[in-house]
């Protein structure tokens, strides 16, 4: 018997006017819609790989770093750029001025604190709420965030031979981390905060300095104190341990700078320099001879260990208010840089300062708040920075051939260069007064000079070609976009096309470096 086949008719669906929809389907197709409209995230990268691959690739054919060739300040130099470990006769490629990315929390909170992993892919900071979180460290994104200690966090340092992180808070707790976050030892070392810790050179102790007035000498193994010395007057806020020597120096509340013997805890010498507290003490890890002292007496003064009968061998007139952090750069001899409660980050080069009387490079407002603390990456190419106004911001150095006309390197240029980069920031920021976002403050004023006054007097500009101006303002007027760029000197460039004046038309520019020789206003209009 032949089977048979049964057909149905499709169900017609008719209109009912009382019918309520699925409020799931409605949100599902909202958030369909929504990824559609979702446009790519362009993230700046810093990518030091392809430098170290030319290196290696040329090194061969050059006897000594006198025979490299020279960099010229054009954009075809970029594939030319080395590492800056083999790039150690200039102390300008350690300027860590442009501007990369900005990392906040999702709790905001003030960042206390931040180091490096030991490969340097890894930024990990620590804040107010006792937490860790891991950025990574080629495009900045977000990694995890994991809590650690039930009070603030205070400093992080690491022990490189273990690869073993040690971490303090506000109540006096020491902790030891693993390099995947998984808590090893937790011991009580001080009755208050722990302002500051540091390792010996050979990893097997390391020293603690505390707000309630004593520096011990801790064995790493045991996390038993061998030594507890109250030698000064008041809290201890930082202290360094010598690179290969048995020295301990160590800063306080009362302006004094005291060497210790972390063997007997006896004093070697007191050092009186500061008219106020003094907030950091850095020795050099290079040459082993200088002591990097910071006060909130707005001084930074360079000591020499092997003369200190003689005094201080150099002072700084920093100008920063209540200095709060200095670093030494991690392959130049000479270069440090600071911050404090202005926000601003300088760079200085020992030797250098007294002739200009200021610093050799400056990051203009890097923050709003003070500045807590900075990490160099280990290639030296990278500078983090972390602050009171809950963010974590990131340093690198300039491409040859950019053009430092943002609001954090005007204040580097002189002349016209200036005046025009000014002139473009004002117009930017009275139509667009926060930007791209970086700062929740509208800027009003770069290095002493007044946006509003300039803006006054150029009524009749059109709108410049500046990296603050975001795509909500133009609205089709001019078109830009971001890029991430490779090799340890760039941190993501954006390439604009030039604004066309209200009236004058003038003929294309052949060389690409002569648009700031003039203002932007007299630029071509877009091909």
């Amino acid at each position: 018997m032949a089977e048979t086949l049964k057909t149905t008719k499709p169900r017609q669906e008719t209109y009912n006017p009382y019918h309520q929809p699925n409020p799931d389907q409605i949100i599902s197709l909202q958030s369909a819609e929504e990824d559609k409209q979702k446009k790519p995230i362009v993230r700046r990268t810093v990518d030091y790989h392809t430098t170290i691959i030319n290196y290696l690739e040329t090194r061969a054919y050059f006897r000594s770093f006198r025979e490299f060739k020279h960099i010229y300040a054009t954009s075809n130099a970029i594939r030319h750029m080395r590492p800056i470990p083999f790039e150690l006769s200039n102390e300008s490629h350690g300027f860590c001025t442009k501007y990369v990315s900005t990392s906040i929390n999702k709790h905001k909170c003030a960042i206390n604190c931040l180091t490096w992993s030991p490969e340097g892919r890894r930024l990990i900071t620590g804040n107010a709420m006792g937490q860790f979180t891991l950025w990574n460290g080629l495009k900045f994104n977000f990694d995890t965030i994991l809590p650690a200690h039930e009070f603030p966090i205070r400093r992080m340092i690491w022990k490189y031979d273990d690869e073993i992180l040690l971490s303090s808070d506000t109540r006096g707790y020491i902790k030891y981390w693993t390099t995947n976050m998984k808590n090893l030892r937790s011991e009580r070392g001080h009755d208050e905060s722990i302002n500051d810790m540091c390792f010996s050179p050979t990893y097997c102790k390391f020293a603690t300095a505390s707000a309630d007035g004593y520096l011990k000498i801790w064995d790493f193994a045991s996390c038993k104190a061998e030594q507890a010395t109250r030698g000064h007057g008041w809290d201890v806020t930082c202290l360094d341990w010598h690179s290969s020597k048995s020295i301990v120096a160590s800063g306080s509340k009362d302006n004094l700078i005291k060497l210790w013997c972390p063997r007997s805890g006896e004093c070697l010498r007191s050092l009186h320099g500061h008219k106020n507290t003094v907030s950091c003490v850095k020795l050099n890890r290079i040459n082993g001879n200088w002591l990097l002292t910071g006060s909130k007496d707005q001084l930074i003064k360079i000591w020499d260990l092997r003369m200190l009968q003689k005094g201080e061998y150099d002072t700084i007139r920093a100008d920063i208010d209540e200095l709060s952090a200095l670093s030494w750069h991690p392959h130049y001899e000479k270069l440090f840089v600071a911050g404090g409660k202005s926000g601003d980050i300088k760079y200085f080069v020992v030797g250098n300062a007294h002739v200009h009387n200021q610093c050799q490079a400056e990051i203009h407002k890097a923050h709003e708040q003070i500045i807590w603390d900075f990490a160099w990456h280990p290639m030296g190419h990278i500078l983090a920075s972390s602050s009171n106004d809950q963010t974590t911001r990131f340093w690198t150095r300039n491409r040859p051939g950019d053009d430092m006309n943002d609001q954090y390197n005007v204040n580097q240029l002189t002349g016209a260069s200036k005046q025009a980069a000014l002139r473009q920031l004002a117009i930017a920021t009275k139509h667009n007064p926060l930007g791209t976002g970086r700062t929740s403050k509208p800027l009003t004023e770069i290095g002493g000079v007044n946006l509003e006054e300039i803006i006054n007097t150029e009524e009749n500009v059109e709108v410049a070609d500046d990296p603050l101006i975001n795509d909500a303002y133009l609205h089709g007027k001019k078109r830009f976009g971001g890029g991430a760029s490779g090799g340890s000197g760039g941190g993501g460039g954006i390439n604009s096309r030039h604004a066309q004046h209200r009236h004058h038309h003038h003929p294309p520019h052949t060389h690409p470096h002569q648009q700031h020789q003039h203002p932007r206003h007299h630029l071509p209009p877009p091909p």
